[in-house]
């Protein structure tokens, strides 16, 4: 029998090897065959992990790639958890990549129903808050009036100035005023019209700028025509009504020589959309 035989049988004895063994067969362990090769119980060389730091790794099935994910995050466990049941994508999560804004002027849009046109619809705006309430008052069917003005600038040499102030169709006319700034001088004739595309004359009949029909300062009007009134206003029944577009035209004729005539044309108009009545 061999000192190893011995040895063997005897389980007080230890057994101490200088040299590497080399195993031919299974190695056991209170009958249990150690299966891992050497290369890989080396694995374990170096490791300084506890059993139960080990453990902690029971159940993952993340790669290593997966795992390196984590590397330089600083974040902590509650500051991750605030993604919890996030389901944005990157893209919709970029749509904050920039903003500024605080939390409280986010809440500004808090039940905001406005489509982006109808928001579109302050793009330019520059009227203070106090500006835009004095239209608060106006009923829902009321409507303002509106402003248009032609000027005429005398120049030297004969010609025609012509002046446009076209009104939409549905509009009612609320006056015709013809101002004058400064006479007209050095002309031969210096004569205005005022009219439509269809009776040239249907608002002020031939009016001599030079003379007494329109001194500086003054206005002929509808209600105060000057003895000028044309056909749309001369009469009682005034035609200051159209269903269809319009245009109030002024037209000064100069024959001669001048530069010192201004004279000012402007219309006052509303354009309501129109109720129906009632029959009882």
């Amino acid at each position: 029998m061999s000192y190893l035989d011995r040895v063997l049988e005897n389980a007080s004895e230890t057994l101490t090897l200088d040299n590497p063994v080399n195993f031919r067969g299974a190695v056991k362990i209170n009958g249990t065959t150690i299966a891992a090769t050497a290369a890989e119980l080396n694995v374990l060389d170096g490791i300084t992990a506890s059993v139960a730091e080990l453990n902690i790794l029971d159940g993952v099935t993340a790669t290593a790639a997966e795992l390196n994910i984590l590397d330089g995050v600083t974040a902590t466990a509650a500051e991750l958890n605030i993604l919890d049941g996030v389901t944005s994508t990157a893209a919709e999560l970029n749509i904050l990549d920039g903003v500024t804004s605080t939390a409280a002027e986010l809440n500004i849009l808090d039940g905001v129903t406005s489509t982006v046109a109808e928001l579109n619809i302050l793009d330019g705006v520059t009227a203070t808050a106090a500006e835009l309430n004095k239209v608060g008052g106006i009923p829902t069917t009321g409507y303002l009036v509106s402003a248009a003005e032609v000027t005429f600038t005398q120049t030297t040499g004969d010609g025609t100035y012509t002046g446009t102030i076209p009104l939409p169709a549905g509009s009612t006319i609320i006056d015709v005023q013809v101002h004058g700034i400064a006479l007209w001088d050095g002309d031969t004739t210096s004569s205005m019209v005022v009219g439509d595309g269809g009776t040239a004359n249907g608002f002020f009949v031939a009016t001599d700028l030079k003379a007494t029909d329109l001194l500086a300062g003054e206005a002929n009007t509808i209600e105060h025509q000057g003895g000028l009134g044309g056909a749309f206003i001369a009469s009682e029944q005034r035609v200051l009504y159209s269903s269809g577009a319009r245009n109030v035209i002024g037209v000064i004729t100069q024959v001669g020589t001048g530069t010192t005539g201004r004279t000012r044309l402007v219309v006052l108009y509303v354009t309501p959309t129109a109720v129906a009545a009632t029959k009882v």
